[in-house]
């Protein structure tokens, strides 16, 4: 092989291994990340996500509003009849 195919293949090594390590660090960042989540108690994650939290009782709130107002509604239908 020639001199510059060696230093294109030494410079495209040095680059995956770059890459590498920062996707390597990344990835540790996230699992120390998750395992600060689970060690979590109630009230903290309340004050730590107050948003998720909100959007977590609103979007549970609409199902089961959407789940009362279907049975009102047959419950309706069945005493007309």
């Amino acid at each position: 092989m020639s001199q510059e195919k060696l230093d294109m293949e030494k410079k495209q090594v040095a680059h995956i291994d770059d890459a590498n390590a920062e996707w390597n660090e990344l990835r540790n960042d996230a699992m120390r990340a998750e395992e600060n989540e689970m060690s979590m108690g109630l009230f903290e994650a309340l004050r730590t996500y107050p948003t998720a939290a909100f959007w977590s009782f609103a979007i549970s709130l609409c199902i089961v509003m959407e789940g009362e107002s279907l049975v009102c509604s047959v419950v309706q239908v069945a005493n007309k009849l």
